[in-house]
């Protein structure tokens, strides 16, 4: 149990640092739209979110 909560706060605390850092770029610049494969970036929440918690 505890390192489920050990793993979901590092997970937590990671995403919250891309946000801050995703706000610091906005404010200085102008946005720049790119396109994104989504496929990776789903196999990349599955593995780190849904595996280690036995949602298969």
């Amino acid at each position: 149990m505890v390192s489920i909560l050990d793993s979901s706060s590092r997970n937590l605390q990671k995403l919250i640092e891309q946000l801050l850092d995703y706000n610091r770029k906005q404010a200085d610049s102008a946005v720049e739209l790119e396109n994104v494969e989504l496929a990776p970036l789903w196999r990349q929440w599955f593995l780190l979110i849904a595996c280690p918690h036995g949602l298969k």
